[in-house]
């Protein structure tokens, strides 16, 4: 994960209608001194602090690893100088406020929006949006659901997707309780645990992949989740900062999940079925 250092602010992110307010940070990365735009997140907005950047990290790391389109993750450096300089006296304030190293993404490249109301799913889209639906269910991702004006955390350029925002990912694993979930009750190999994710569900592509369930005769991203190893797994949380890890545990417990659900895949693969009917 590159190491950045904020040298400008440029603005709030557009589109944005998250609790946590991302803004926009020009910065230069201090072994490239590439300079280039990134979606920074801080933490005087995240109930969890420093815990939301680790489940960030982690499901970038696990995304990109996987095959799906995500952008890339960045540490951001802020320093006072910066603070200073930023002429926004709210965002100055929410600076002074929050952790000075954070986490970020690089921009997007242009032409990546959130899908329109009424988006229906290219047939040579399908595999990509089977990839990102098996995702959230593994990661127990509760937060990609509905179109424009709604905020589904996926981008699209209709050629693509690129999923976004996962600090709310892995809520039973991490030991984190949220509004509307109960601790320990969703792990996704455990008989039924996919049961409500069926045609109705808030999912961006659950009413489509289920309209198009004959069409689905494999899960390639679960037979990509086979193969990771525990070294791989243990080089993604030695990549975090120790800025982010004071609560070892929460890397731990999140690792553990993902092990558990490798572990465990044929149990996952079948509640998959058992959501398209199979």
């Amino acid at each position: 994960m590159r190491e950045v250092k904020a040298i400008e602010y440029v603005g709030p992110v557009p589109q944005a209608s998250g609790a946590c307010e991302p803004i926009i940070l020009s910065v230069e990365c201090l072994e490239s001194k590439e300079i280039y735009d990134a979606y920074v997140k801080l933490t005087d907005k995240l109930d969890l602090g420093v815990k939301a950047y680790v489940i960030e990290a982690i499901s970038s790391f696990l995304a990109h690893r996987l095959g799906l389109f995500t952008p890339e993750p960045c540490i951001v450096h802020i320093e006072d100088d910066f603070i200073d300089s930023v002429y926004d006296a709210n965002i100055q304030q929410r600076l002074k406020k929050s952790e000075r190293v954070a986490y970020g993404t690089k921009a997007l490249p242009k032409g990546f929006g959130v899908p329109i109301k009424n988006y229906r799913l290219k047939k040579e889209l399908l595999d990509k949006a089977l990839d990102i639906f098996v995702f959230d269910k593994f990661i127990e991702n509760p937060d990609r659901g509905g179109v424009a004006p709604s905020k589904p955390n996926c981008l699209t350029d209709d050629l693509d997707f690129a999923v976004i925002d996962h600090e709310k990912a892995f809520p039973y694993a991490a030991g984190l309780f949220l509004v509307g979930q109960k601790l320990g009750s969703a792990l996704p190999w455990q008989p039924s645990s996919m049961k409500p994710y069926g045609a109705k569900h808030p999912h961006l592509f659950s009413k489509q992949l289920w309209q198009k369930r004959r069409d689905i005769t494999t899960y390639r991203l679960a037979e990509r989740w086979r193969t990771l190893s525990n070294k791989e797994l243990a080089k993604m949380e030695g990549t975090l900062p120790k800025e982010w890890v004071a609560d070892e545990g929460c890397p731990k417990l999140v690792l553990d999940h993902i092990k558990a659900v490798r572990d465990n895949m044929d149990d996952c693969v079948a509640e998959l079925n058992r959501v398209f009917g199979k």
